[in-house]
């Protein structure tokens, strides 16, 4: 169900980028929407293993600590498993780059824990899944 929906949402705002075979129109314009793309895919998985509103895990403020929580995971995933720097998923999740290295930190203190980090193992593969480029014959072969 998880896959499924992250799935539905990066190929509904992930545009086909090897479709043509030529490079994006400039690297600005490419960044942003691949970058937004893997937030949307982040924030649909981390909402759904965390049962939190994609509303509220998009929120301004800090909200609940389930959702201070969950936020922290999507923005340690983007750093982590997309290889973001800070300051680019600062600018993706509306967040300074200082918020995002404090709740890196924190995720990280939480991986002593044994099912938060099993957790963290499944949120990774499957971010690592639905943001990887996929093989197409069409164009590979």
């Amino acid at each position: 169900m998880v896959m499924n929906s992250m799935m539905d949402v990066g190929f509904h705002y992930l545009p086909s980028l090897v479709e043509s075979g030529a490079p994006p129109p400039g690297p600005a314009p490419y960044c942003e929407a691949v970058m937004k793309t893997r937030r949307c895919v982040i924030e649909v998985a981390v909402s759904q293993v965390f049962g939190v509103a994609l509303s509220d895990l998009r929120g301004v403020t800090r909200g609940r600590a389930k959702v201070a929580l969950a936020r922290q995971v999507a923005m340690y995933l983007a750093h982590v498993v997309c290889g973001m720097s800070l300051t680019q998923v600062g600018r993706t999740f509306e967040r300074d780059r200082t918020t995002v290295a404090h709740a890196c930190g924190l995720v990280e203190d939480r991986r002593d824990d044994p099912s938060f980090d099993r957790i963290l193992e499944l949120l990774e593969r499957v971010t690592v899944a639905v943001t990887s480029p996929r093989f197409d014959p069409a164009v590979n072969l």
